[in-house]
């Protein structure tokens, strides 16, 4: 006897099988999706991170021959980025291996001699809130036989390579002496005249300080300022002996001179800082550095000059 065919059992069972594919496929394609998003993702973040770019700009070679046992190079690096520009030195070091955050010793051989890379706008510390941005860097070296001088960037894995036969400038052109204008983040500072001050108000009253205390003031000129707000923040004196005597702060006047502390600067100001110490006996080394730092920078500018006898 024939058994009937269930038809229906079987329409269900054909459609169940239909229905499986169907999710199958479904499912495929979405771990499929998911897949390619996340590759997309880290590629992404993989670009991110190799968009980061350094080149050169320019350079000056610095042959030091007897004076220093080193030479050095000025250069100017462009580093762009997707973001805003933020970069630490210890990340690019020289073919000696020396890196670039690691140069104290360098500037401070300079500096003793009176040598100062502030005339070329040096920065120790990279940071900008634009994409892109120039800035002069020290590149100091040991061999001083070497023609040429690599750069090695570890975020970019570039190289730079500079020729130290070309842009040669002479040493002399860095040396700072009392009253030259020194520049830093564009502004430009010089000290016009030295002396001690002898009646000094503080908030309007007669300021009174013993004998054996000295006020000693710089009157300074401040040129090239170009944005609204700059103030001196503040500033010391560096002694012959090490000793940093700060500046008095803008409660603090005189009779004939205002004090520049954290007052707003304008184009060709003058003014004077204030700095209350014990006074120096004639046979005292009166040789000084003045250090200022502006609201519009990081870096403090300095300026070699002597105290008032």
């Amino acid at each position: 006897m024939r058994r009937k065919v269930n038809w229906r059992n079987l329409l269900l069972i054909f459609s169940a099988i239909i229905l499986m594919v169907l999710l199958a496929f479904f499912l495929i394609s979405f771990i499929s999706s998911r897949f390619e998003d996340t590759k997309e993702n880290n590629l992404g973040e993989v670009e991110s991170v190799s968009n980061f770019t350094v080149d050169l700009v320019d350079y000056e070679v610095f042959k030091t021959q007897e004076e220093f046992d080193f030479d050095f190079v000025v250069a100017r690096l462009r580093f762009r980025d997707q973001e805003p520009v933020s970069y630490d030195l210890k990340d690019m070091y020289t073919d000696e291996g020396l890196k670039l955050s690691e140069i104290d010793k360098y500037v401070s051989a300079l500096e003793e001699k009176h040598y100062y890379l502030g005339r070329l706008n040096v920065v120790y510390e990279i940071s900008s809130e634009e994409n892109s941005a120039t800035y002069a860097i020290f590149i100091p070296y040991d061999d001083k036989d070497k023609d040429s001088l690599t750069l090695y960037d570890a975020l970019s894995k570039e190289e730079i390579t500079i020729d130290l036969d070309k842009n040669q400038k002479e040493l002399a052109s860095l040396e700072y002496s009392t009253g030259s204008d020194i520049e830093v983040n564009d502004i430009k500072a010089s000290i016009s005249d030295s002396f001690i001050s002898t009646t000094i108000y503080q908030d309007g009253q007669s300021y009174s300080y013993p004998e054996s205390v000295k006020i000693y003031s710089f009157e300074l000129s401040i040129n090239n300022v170009l944005e609204e707000g700059i103030m001196i923040e503040d500033a010391y004196i560096l002694l012959a002996n090490g000793e940093e005597i700060h500046a008095l702060d803008d409660s603090y006047t005189s009779m004939k001179h205002n004090n520049m502390i954290n007052r707003e600067l304008t184009d060709g100001e003058t003014g004077c800082l204030f700095f209350e110490m014990f006074a120096l006996d004639d046979n005292s080394d009166h040789n000084a550095d003045l250090y200022i730092k502006f609201s519009n920078s990081e870096d403090w500018l300095m300026l070699r000059t002597e105290l008032a006898e």
